[in-house]
């Protein structure tokens, strides 16, 4: 099993656990989030969403948007999902794990379909 490190931004109140060794996220993925601009009521798509980064960015930022996570990576997308739910956002930030050229194949209950 792979360690983990638990990572906070603004201030303590968001948890990021991310793989010690590979991928991390860095700066680019916390401009990006600032970017965005959603209003309450899009949903938002974070495709190859790694560890989720970007997504509990926006979660904090905005607390009534509702997001969707892809990751082609099995544990990446366990990894997300697991930092959704350790933040409490797990209604409002769902991760789907697969590849977004079959997505509509992957799953039913595919919040994309």
């Amino acid at each position: 099993m792979p360690l983990l490190t638990d990572d906070t931004l603004f201030n303590g109140r968001v948890i990021c656990r991310q793989h010690r060794d590979g991928y991390r996220f860095s700066v680019d993925a916390v401009l990006l989030a600032h970017f965005c601009c959603p209003t309450e009521r899009d949903r938002v798509l974070d495709i190859g969403c790694g560890c989720g980064v970007i997504s509990l960015i926006l979660c904090h930022r905005f607390p009534q948007l509702r997001l969707t996570g892809i990751e082609l990576q099995p544990a990446l997308a366990k990894l997300s999902q697991s930092n959704a739910e350790a933040n409490g956002w797990q209604e409002r930030f769902i991760v789907q794990e697969g590849d977004l050229r079959q997505i509509r194949q992957s799953s039913s209950r595919s919040p994309l379909t």
